[in-house]
């Protein structure tokens, strides 16, 4: 007798699970949804190639199997959100999509907030080159994005780096989730 009451207390609470299941639609939350993708790219080399053809029809790696990858990883997750329309290779590319962008407003590195998108000034390595570079705010003083001698997307603190500290030229926001 006691086992027939627990079952059919069980299949009226399925029941009412299921009715609640089927007529609440969960809210997706956007923001916590962006940065938490942001986070669970760390370790990821998935952005370290686009291969192209040269002029003698070889394949060539432009990311340079990840020592150019910041703006492609960066660009890619804003276009999973809808926030852009394509990926970028360049840095500079991606920043003029930001100012040109509805989604984007430029605000300040005192003012900056998870989520929001580092432009680093540039740095010029000892062979002459110089590099540009962005990433992501993810709070408390740290950051994600690709790391050129790790070739990964990695965490580090906002302003240091391996090459040491590196200014912030540029911070957007997103404005749409």
């Amino acid at each position: 007798m006691i086992w027939i009451r627990i079952c059919y207390f069980c299949k009226e609470l399925n029941l009412l699970l299921l009715i609640i299941m089927t007529t609440q639609k969960p809210k997706v939350l956007l923001k916590e949804t962006y940065i938490k993708m942001i986070e669970n790219s760390i370790g990821t080399k998935m952005f370290n190639s686009i291969l192209i053809e040269d002029e003698k029809g070889e394949s060539k790696d432009i990311l340079n199997n990840g020592e150019f990858s910041c703006a492609v990883f960066v660009s890619s997750v804003l276009t999973l959100f809808g926030l852009l329309t394509k990926s970028r290779a360049t840095v500079n590319n991606l920043y003029s999509d930001l100012v040109e962008g509805r989604n984007f407003e430029k605000t300040t590195e005192e003012e900056i907030t998870p989520g929001d998108i580092i432009f680093w000034e540039e740095f010029e390595f000892e062979d002459g080159s110089v590099n540009k570079h962005v990433g992501f705010y993810i709070g408390d003083n740290q950051a994600i994005s690709t790391n050129y001698l790790q070739k990964q997307v990695i965490r580090h603190h906002y302003k240091n780096f391996s090459s040491g500290e590196r200014g912030i030229e540029a911070v957007f926001r997103v404005t749409t989730i």
